[in-house]
């Protein structure tokens, strides 16, 4: 679906229709995961498996943190542009 909407114009009608086709399956996804790892939540709870329980919610609720990698050239010297 995502790649037939790729290909559409976006003034199209059929462009229209795919995009709001892919927004609805994209909610039903992620609210059929979010379901499931509560679910999940819930069975570690129960089985008092609260290490487990808690690594789960803070894969959810944490935000990622982006590495920043440096480019190095051929000699092995950091490329960057410095401002001062």
């Amino acid at each position: 679906m995502i790649e037939k909407k790729r290909e559409c114009k976006r003034d199209s009608e059929e462009y229209k229709d795919l995009k709001t086709t892919v927004r609805k399956m994209s909610r039903q996804y992620r609210n059929a995961h979010l379901t499931a790892v509560c679910e999940d939540m819930e069975d570690h709870q129960r089985r008092n498996r609260t290490k487990d329980m808690f690594e789960t919610v803070n894969r959810l609720t944490k935000q990622a943190c982006p590495s920043v990698k440096a480019v190095k050239s051929d000699s092995g010297e950091t490329l960057s542009r410095q401002r001062y």
